[in-house]
């Protein structure tokens, strides 16, 4: 489905609230509430059987944190985030109107950061060897020496 055709359909669907996140009673979200109840403790969960940390106590080993889910950085982290993958994927004016802004510049300047392909290689690179352990926390000698 075209950014466009989605956008359009999403605009005629009945609205309870003005607010994107509002509660049953039609009043906003509370963010820092939201963020504590559900996000972080869906990022938290453990690399061995995938439990959430709170509910984790039953298990018979020790919570080891997943290192492939995200670490929560804040809501604002996330806009910047999804306005940099919109705009990849899209462009500005897509990432513009997902923000919800009014002016492109407020976008540009502020959300949408640039990833040189270096850098993503760099990282993917790094990633590869820490993710390639012997047990001694450093990366397997076989692996650098490619």
């Amino acid at each position: 489905m075209e950014f466009e055709e989605a956008r359009c359909s999403l605009s005629e669907l009945p609205r309870a609230s003005e607010y994107i996140l509002a509660t049953p009673q039609g009043r906003p979200i509370d963010l820092h509430n939201l963020a504590a109840r559900v996000i972080v403790p869906s990022l938290n969960k453990c690399a061995v059987c995938h439990v959430a940390e709170a509910d984790h106590a039953k298990a018979n080993h020790k919570f080891e944190r997943d290192p492939s889910l995200p670490t929560w950085k804040g809501f604002y982290a996330l806009r910047r985030g999804i306005a940099t993958a919109v705009a990849t994927v899209g462009n500005a004016m897509a990432a513009k109107s997902v923000l919800r802004h009014l002016n492109l510049a407020t976008t540009t300047a502020h959300y949408i950061k640039s990833v040189p392909a270096e850098a993503v290689s760099a990282v993917d690179k790094v990633s590869e060897l820490l993710q390639n352990t012997d047990g001694s926390g450093r990366p397997n000698q076989a692996k650098r020496q490619r």
